[in-house]
């Protein structure tokens, strides 16, 4: 049986938790403020963020003001526009 993938480093999530796709957009930059998007895959919030903050490119770091988490929206799941 195959393990399970590590959400984090070093953390191996257990087969029963679902894995969540989340969207992170950090807010960087001054005066003109830009945004890096991340998206990733977790199982909960908690695993979210860690995975997040170690994948944020440290050139960011110094300027980032801030982060919004959420779920990615699942393009598969969104209805067709009739017409379009």
């Amino acid at each position: 049986m195959a393990r399970p993938r590590p959400t984090v480093p070093g953390r191996v999530a257990p087969p029963y938790l679902a894995r969540v796709r989340y969207r992170v957009v950090i807010r960087h930059g001054r005066p003109r403020h830009l945004y890096h998007t991340l998206e990733l895959e977790a199982p909960d919030l908690a695993a979210a963020l860690e995975a997040a903050v170690r994948a944020l490119p440290a050139e960011l770091v110094a300027s980032a003001d801030l982060a919004e988490v959420r779920e990615a929206p699942d393009p598969d799941s969104r209805p067709m526009l009739e017409g379009a």
